[in-house]
């Protein structure tokens, strides 16, 4: 996933080391990307890392993306469409 960490306030999200490398939630990656999508719904999406990778990847098809926080709702935007969905 393609992030612009310069267009972003950095102290509100989860970043880590794991998310830029791509071993967030590692454990998780292999169930995630094994199967084709026809839709995800990700409720607390946070910046929707997983939902983003997967429609990126062209794992999922479509995805629905509930998250209560507007700083967070406004990192899925940025992040959304720096990756050219």
């Amino acid at each position: 996933m393609r992030v612009n960490l310069l267009s972003t306030n950095t102290s509100n999200s989860t970043f880590s080391a794991g998310w830029i490398l791509g071993t967030f939630e590692q454990q998780l990656q292999e169930f995630v990307t094994s199967n084709s999508w026809d839709l995800v719904l990700n409720i607390g999406a946070a910046e929707g890392y997983y939902p983003i990778c997967l429609l990126k990847c062209k794992h999922a098809k479509r995805a629905i993306f509930f998250e209560t926080l507007e700083n967070q709702r406004d990192l899925i935007s940025i992040f959304y469409n720096s990756n050219d969905l």
